[in-house]
């Protein structure tokens, strides 16, 4: 079975797809290079900042909540905290109103029990 109904392309078609082909292989090479530059700065920039140095002296932030601020009052009062936790209080204290005053109503009644 032969098929008679082949016609030959349009003037201009065949270079009208391979431009067009052209056109569609360079926008995927470009989209493609500008991921691999993305990711080679995000790669960079996070090596730079894990590898920032640190200072020695630096101290260990630690934060706490109201509640535990709250309840670690007794060992802050009495001066039986370590260095680290009663620095997290104090930072803590700094920051919370709330906590500021419970601390000072809790001296308060401290003081007028003695």
């Amino acid at each position: 079975m032969t098929d008679n109904n082949w016609q030959p392309c349009p003037e201009g078609e065949i270079e009208s797809l391979a431009s067009g082909l052209r056109d569609r292989a360079h926008r995927r090479s470009m989209f493609l290079s500008t991921v691999a530059v993305g990711t080679l700065l995000l790669l960079t920039g996070f090596t730079i900042v894990v590898n920032l140095p640190r200072p020695a002296s630096a101290p260990i932030q630690m934060s706490i909540t109201c509640t535990e601020c709250l309840e670690l009052y007794n060992e802050y009062s009495g001066g039986h905290l370590s260095k680290d936790k009663k620095h997290a209080v104090e930072s803590h204290l700094s920051h919370c109103p709330y906590c500021r005053e419970q601390y000072k109503t809790k001296q308060n009644r401290k003081k007028g029990e003695a």
